[in-house]
């Protein structure tokens, strides 16, 4: 009798058991939609769909900041695709899988976790972003895979958490394109622009230590690390933590706690090594709290990084080869050493104090 209790116990926890965030019950599959070009063959038919969208100011801007030489170099050196893929919990997700062209016979490259900034649809992947960062990193070498987060775009299901269960939809994604055969997945790297800075770190600290030991470097720019200093440099955020952050109103220090990465540097993995790029007049993240970060990964990291740049905003727009550059050196340079803290020597420490972009 006491048998068959435990056994009617067992199989009601197993159908009854939610889904937790790493479960393995949904398919690794990104279902490829198309190419990222498809809507426009042409630089020209670029442009015209823009003013005809957005008005002759926006198209102007846009050809401006991308000739049609950029366009087809593009074109010509990446394979652009676009499609969906299923996080965690079952939810459609939309997502760029971007890949140099290159022969069959080629090595497995080496995979980023592109994070993009903003919330729901503002600051959502379109091809400028492709051409600002993610098209320009995957020429130098690399399978570069960029989430929406559920709720980021029309194709997106479910609603921003701004921390909550997006972070979910980067990790999803990150199994998705480990499993290609086109990647390396013992090569992985991560790359957070603004928002996708606080997505990074939760990945980084929330993630399987399975996962983890994949790592080797990450990236911000810009980088969210502290949404209460945020919301004192820029009070107006806190219409974005009240309309997206699940139970803000009843767990406010909670939420934003476990949001900010500069709030908890020693639940970071050792070995992942953190690189910071912030422009010195950035207007919407405080470089203040780049510098307070880099300082408390001291203890904390192997090896980090700040370079600031003089002069420059929010998404340093006039250095932006340079930005570019600056990542993939720093993936290069981190792409050999090892990844399990157990590998690493003890008494290791490689940090790098902030420095500005005139050293």
């Amino acid at each position: 009798m006491l048998k068959k209790i435990v056994t009617l116990v067992c199989l009601a926890l197993l159908i009854f058991a939610p889904i937790t965030a790493h479960s393995t019950s949904v398919a690794k599959q990104f279902q490829a939609a198309g190419s990222c070009f498809q809507s426009f063959p042409t630089y020209d038919a670029w442009i015209d769909l823009i003013r005809e969208r957005n008005g002759w100011l926006k198209a102007w801007l846009i050809s401006w900041r991308y000739d049609e030489d950029r366009f087809n170099d593009a074109v010509a050196s990446v394979d652009c695709t676009v499609g969906v893929y299923r996080s965690f919990d079952g939810t459609s997700v939309q997502a760029f899988v971007v890949k140099p062209k290159h022969s069959p016979m080629s090595k497995p490259l080496p995979m980023v976790l592109y994070n993009r900034g903003g919330n729901q649809g503002f600051g959502a992947i379109t091809l400028a972003q492709l051409l600002d960062f993610i098209i320009p990193l995957s020429k130098k070498g690399y399978v570069v895979a960029a989430t929406q987060y559920r709720g980021g775009s029309p194709r997106s299901e479910g609603v921003d958490e701004f921390g909550g269960r997006d972070v979910e939809d980067v990790l999803a994604l990150g199994e998705i394109i480990a499993d290609m055969p086109e990647t390396n997945d013992n090569q992985r790297f991560m790359l957070g622009i603004s928002r996708g800075a606080m997505n990074t770190f939760m990945a980084l600290r929330d993630a399987p230590q399975n996962v983890i030991e994949k790592y080797r470097a990450v990236a911000v720019v810009g980088g969210l690390v502290d949404l209460v200093d945020m919301k004192k440099f820029r009070p107006e955020m806190e219409r974005v933590y009240r309309a997206l952050i699940p139970d803000y109103s009843s767990k406010e220090a909670e939420q934003l706690y476990t949001r900010s990465a500069s709030l908890w540097p020693e639940r970071l993995p050792r070995h992942v090594a953190v690189l910071q790029i912030h422009g010195e007049d950035d207007e919407r993240v405080s470089v203040q709290s780049a510098r307070t970060f880099s300082k408390r990964l001291d203890a904390n990291i192997e090896s980090h990084h700040l370079k600031v740049f003089a002069g420059e905003n929010h998404m340093i727009r006039g250095e932006r080869e340079v930005v570019v550059a600056t990542i993939d050196n720093w993936f290069k340079r981190h792409l050999n050493k090892a990844q399990s803290r157990s590998e690493l020597p003890l008494n290791t420490k490689a940090v790098v104090k902030s420095i500005t972009s005139n050293d």
